[in-house]
């Protein structure tokens, strides 16, 4: 369906920025790891290669695909399973689409060390404008966080050689990407 939605763009002109994984995390992963009797780290896996395939088809088009990582694994209003599992599979869900993105050479960035404590796994609230939400840049908050996700997208010393991507762009994208 994205696919379809793209035909009016011009592949050489258009960069893509994919958040990918969020609704996963909260809703799919540990209902498909019941009902698969499948550890939840191998529905992770299933779900980054099914990812890495849909950019692939992307890039094969000719877009410039990055990706922003989850930042958590959802809010409190999900009880089922415990944020702090959510959020422990959202940070591998992070390692392995980091991987993914790097043998790709597509630019990679997230917020996910930021807005969950590392020692609690718990999510920063202060960080949150509803229990799955982040700040948007109306504020000072979401307006540092988006800061924070250009810097990264744009400062990535390993790719500024090997991917042509222009700073005012991915600005402007990171403008529209953070107010949806």
């Amino acid at each position: 369906k994205i696919i379809d939605k793209l035909t009016n763009y011009h592949p050489e002109d258009t960069s893509l920025i994919l958040t990918l994984g969020e609704i996963d995390l909260r809703n799919h992963v540990h209902k498909q790891s019941s009902r698969q009797n499948r550890l939840p780290e191998l529905i992770v896996r299933d779900i980054v290669e099914n990812y890495m395939s849909f950019l692939d088809k992307l890039r094969l088009k000719g877009y410039q695909v990055l990706v922003n990582a989850p930042h958590c694994g959802g809010g409190t209003g999900h009880a089922s399973f415990p944020l702090e599992e959510r959020n422990d599979m959202c940070f591998y869900m992070n390692s392995l689409l980091l991987e993914e993105c790097r043998q790709r050479n597509i630019r990679f960035a997230g917020l996910h060390e930021i807005v969950v404590d590392p020692i609690t796994r718990k999510n920063r609230e202060n960080f949150f404008y509803d229990i799955h939400h982040l700040h948007l840049p109306i504020n000072k908050i979401g307006k540092s966080l988006q800061s924070v996700l250009i810097d990264r997208f744009l400062n990535q010393p390993e790719l500024k050689n090997k991917s042509k991507i222009n700073n005012e762009k991915i600005n402007g994208i990171c403008n529209i990407l953070s107010s949806n």
